[in-house]
């Protein structure tokens, strides 16, 4: 996990902003953000990204664009599935 990159996707998912500033990007841009942090946080089970990510995927829209909103919870769907890759206990099927 760079910091850089890391930096740079928590400055195009607005939850994870401070509230003070405010910023607008395009759901599609969002979207890409979001699936680069499950892809920069995959196989980690961090706690604080799956409670954003389970937070999107909930979040009412906003805008009129419904298309565009799905593909949005999708995708953070996809980076929350991502994150907790292989992080759930291992079951013996004998």
């Amino acid at each position: 996990m760079d910091d850089s990159d890391s930096k740079m996707m928590c400055l195009h998912i607005p939850a994870l902003l401070p509230h003070t500033l405010s910023v607008e990007y395009s759901l599609n841009v969002q979207s890409a953000a979001v699936i680069g942090a499950g892809l920069l946080y995959m196989s980690t089970g961090s706690r604080a990204i799956s409670e954003m990510l389970l937070s999107q995927i909930a979040k009412k829209p906003n805008t009129d664009k419904l298309v565009e909103r799905e593909g949005y919870s999708f995708s953070a769907g996809l980076a929350l599935g991502l994150v907790n890759l292989s992080a759930g206990k291992a079951t013996d099927t004998k």
